[in-house]
């Protein structure tokens, strides 16, 4: 992850700005695949290998369904139905 930072949509547990790329470890969480939007709410979303959906960045809409608007600066579990 590398890059604007200023909602935590990198998920490296702050909001720093990453020049190089930083390698993503939170809880041994292995994604297969990762997409962004940096656009109006920058956030991230990721499916892990076991099929699971986790999101981190702005939230302040609730984007991630969690009872509040607080940027997410961490992977969080989303529950969803696919």
């Amino acid at each position: 992850m590398w890059g604007y930072n200023n909602c935590g949509q990198l998920g490296l547990g702050d909001t720093t700005n990453r020049l190089t790329p930083t390698q993503l470890t939170y809880n041994n969480l292995n994604f297969v695949q990762i997409d962004s939007n940096k656009y109006y709410s920058p956030y991230t979303v990721g499916i892990d290998v076991n099929n699971d959906l986790y999101g981190w960045g702005n939230n302040t809409l609730d984007l991630f369904m969690l009872g509040n608007t607080s940027n997410v600066l961490t992977p969080v579990k989303l529950a969803f139905t696919g």
